[in-house]
């Protein structure tokens, strides 16, 4: 029994040496992790190919594993300008003890608190984000899995492309202020490989948002991310007085990236919208509503509508052509508006609505009806944004039966005629929004 005693007490002892020292070293770990951030940068950017930079961390082993960094920076590779990818002034990493002893890295969640997220596109369609060589192989020490959960908080994500012949640095087309994120079951592969097996989804909101001049408050969306394309998911936002509401794609997988969307708008304030690409005074006014299917390629033009191809259906109400006001046809046409325009300017129409295609530059229109407060318009035409030229035929017709004043109108406008009741005739509509010229002419 003795000597049982004194192998027992010896195993006692060793264990509690081994915990003594393994407690030691883990405790030194706590207290200096910073000497071991050469070895953890090495690692990272073997894995990711990616230049990367971490100021200082801190670690905490009870209850669960917690890293927390501080800035952090993923640096731009060439051929693009110095700068950073990504700037995290503060990270929080949550390990999973398990497959950590697996020899596996599994992360439970990542915080990343007002990171900023600059993506930039070259003109040979490389993305700073994706990698020219590929990355090193796996370790043998250390395997990467998986997020379960990655949360932004207050971040900024920043879209831009740069510019030919010298690569110079592009405007900034996508601008996401204040946005926060829940994104969920992140494979590390899809940082290392660019390839993705299945689609990573998650929670968007932002307090302010632009994509090219178009400005909009309180964005809202599901997100869904694959390694070709962000996909907005019935968006919501508020902008130029009204809002929106649809789907938005970026579809960045090839060498030009590009957008699509199918969404929804009403309430928007026409002036303030046309304003962001025309400034000076208001071309028209009123309250729009829309549906619009549009796609085009994502890139710095000064041509609002450049290299945009789509169709919709729109409908513009209370509003006013302001340049129509001086126009002596317009002027001569008041006499037979409905009674309750009288005190409105002659350019005041109750609506403005019908379809479009647009081409590039260029806007058509197949159905238009426009009512000039009893004065009505139908036809189409085309509008040009390259020299703001417009052409429009339409019919005129007065819906209210003129009685006496039949007469007095087939005088002033000889190409009149009756037609149950009202009087018809043909109108042309060209010039420019801010000098159109109507002609009543066959």
């Amino acid at each position: 029994m003795a000597t049982i005693g004194k192998i027992a007490l010896a195993i006692l002892v060793v264990g509690l040496t081994v915990l003594t020292a393994g407690y030691l070293y883990v405790r030194h770990i706590v207290n200096h992790p910073d000497q071991y951030l050469p070895q953890a940068v090495a690692y990272l950017e073997q894995r990711t190919g990616k230049q990367i930079a971490i100021q200082r961390v801190q670690l905490s082993v009870w209850p669960v594993l917690r890293i927390r960094a501080y800035g952090v920076q993923v640096i731009d590779p060439k051929p693009f300008p110095p700068g950073d990818l990504l700037n995290i002034p503060e990270a929080d990493l949550a390990v999973r003890w398990t497959p950590l002893l697996r020899k596996t890295l599994v992360l439970s969640t990542v915080t990343l608190r007002r990171p900023v997220i600059n993506f930039i596109n070259d003109p040979d369609g490389l993305w700073n984000f994706q990698n020219r060589h590929a990355p090193g192989k796996q370790s043998n020490t250390l395997a990467l899995g998986r997020i379960q959960k990655l949360k932004i908080v207050d971040g900024r994500l920043l879209g831009s492309a740069l510019i030919d012949p010298q690569d110079a640095p592009g405007p900034v087309v996508l601008d996401l202020r204040d946005f926060s994120a829940t994104l969920r079951h992140i494979d590390f592969s899809t940082f290392s490989t660019g390839k993705q097996a299945h689609p990573i989804h998650g929670e968007f909101t932002a307090k302010a948002a632009r994509f090219g001049v178009v400005h909009t408050t309180d964005l809202k969306s599901h997100l869904e991310l694959t390694a070709s394309k962000l996909t907005f998911h019935q968006f919501t936002t508020q902008t130029h007085a009204g809002r929106a509401y649809g789907d938005f794609l970026i579809h960045y997988g090839q060498k030009k990236p590009s957008f699509s969307t199918t969404m929804h708008v009403d309430g928007i304030k026409v002036d303030y919208l046309l304003r962001q690409f025309h400034p000076g005074p208001p071309q028209m006014t009123g309250m729009l509503a829309a549906a619009l299917d549009l796609s085009g390629n994502l890139e710095y033009t000064k041509s609002p509508l450049s290299g945009i191809h789509g169709t919709g259906t729109f409908a513009i109400h209370q509003g006013e052509l302001p340049a129509l006001n001086k126009d002596s046809k317009m002027q001569q046409l008041a006499r037979f508006r409905t009674p309750n325009a009288k005190s409105l300017p002659v350019s005041a129409f109750s609506v403005f609505a019908g379809d479009l295609q647009l081409d590039s530059k260029q806007i058509a229109s197949q159905r238009l009806n426009l009512d000039f407060y009893g004065i009505v318009l139908n036809g189409g035409g085309r509008f040009d944004e390259l020299n703001d030229g417009m052409d429009y035929r339409a019919t005129a017709t007065i819906e209210k039966r003129q009685g006496f004043f039949m007469d007095l109108f087939a005088r002033l406008f000889k190409d009149a005629e009756v037609k149950n009741g009202r009087m018809v005739f043909p109108m042309k509509i060209t010039g420019t929004l801010d000098h159109p010229q109507i002609a009543i002419t066959d």
